[in-house]
């Protein structure tokens, strides 16, 4: 909004989405620190493991907006977010994916997957975003967003595999027609907005 000529309104949906990013940031941790056993048990389960990419996702497309007005803070999200999207692309697929004794963990695949790709393309548009705002470190954004970018490629193409086969292997209930499968759209729209052509202000 801040781009067409609505900096009030822009200004207003950042400190919306920040409020909202704390809000959600504090019981998020509260959770971690009280019942770190269900936590572990989202963590190993395939149907709820993947949302924990939100977390990096709701950072990075933060730091996206913040970038206009507040570029360090736009940069210390844009680590944050890198580095807990690095820690859980380690850990959500190791413990919900290939750790699991049961077979076929293909019959667990949703829309919920997606997110995994979200958060990546995430740290895409947020990296390419800031590049042209800073005076050092450009070479290392632009590197950052491009392989990103092309393993968010990868990864939607991986996803998309998994999801259509479970649906094509496996018999649908009526209760998994349930909104996840909607993120393999927003999915598609972040990766065609991370690849957009920034301009510089």
């Amino acid at each position: 909004m801040s781009r067409q000529e609505l900096a009030g309104a822009s200004r207003n949906g950042l400190v919306l989405a920040g409020t909202a990013w704390v809000a959600l940031l504090m019981p998020t941790a509260g959770r971690l620190l009280w019942y770190r056993d269900r936590v572990v048990a989202d963590i190993h389960d395939p149907g709820r493991a993947f949302g924990f990419f939100t977390l990096a996702a709701g950072t990075n497309v933060l730091a996206v907006r913040s970038a206009d007005d507040y570029r360090l803070l736009a940069v210390g999200l844009l680590a944050l977010g890198f580095v807990t999207g690095l820690l859980l692309a380690y850990a959500v697929p190791w413990t919900a994916v290939l750790s699991r004794t049961e077979r076929p963990v293909l019959s667990e695949a949703d829309g919920t997957w997606f997110i995994w790709v979200v958060a990546v393309q995430s740290i895409a548009t947020a990296s390419a975003g800031l590049e042209p705002l800073v005076s050092t470190g450009r070479g290392e954004l632009a590197v950052v967003a491009v392989v990103a970018w092309s393993v968010g490629i990868v990864l939607y193409a991986a996803c998309a595999v998994f999801v259509a086969l479970r649906l094509l292997l496996y018999p649908l209930r009526p209760r998994d027609l349930d909104p996840p499968y909607w993120v393999a759209m927003g999915a598609a729209a972040i990766t065609v907005v991370a690849a957009a052509p920034k301009s510089s202000r």
